[in-house]
């Protein structure tokens, strides 16, 4: 599984790690994807920290509102 870099769409398939090149099928599974991970954050009622290259961090989490009629 893997994000592109192009368009930021998740894929599920084989991927060549030497190559950084997806070797045969793969299929699109972006909204699966982040529906499976906020329901897990949901679920767990946790965050989760992510250290990009930047020495920035990644921080998911999630949110609930409420939502009125007619909105």
């Amino acid at each position: 599984m893997g994000a592109s870099a192009l368009t930021g769409n998740i894929y599920y398939g084989t991927l060549n790690t030497e190559k950084g090149l997806w070797v045969g099928q793969k299929t699109d599974v972006t909204e699966m994807a982040c529906l499976a991970v906020a329901e897990h954050l949901y679920t767990t009622k946790k965050s989760k920290v992510y250290h990009l290259r930047n020495g920035s961090e990644l921080v998911i989490s999630v949110q609930v509102r409420e939502v009125k009629d007619g909105q």
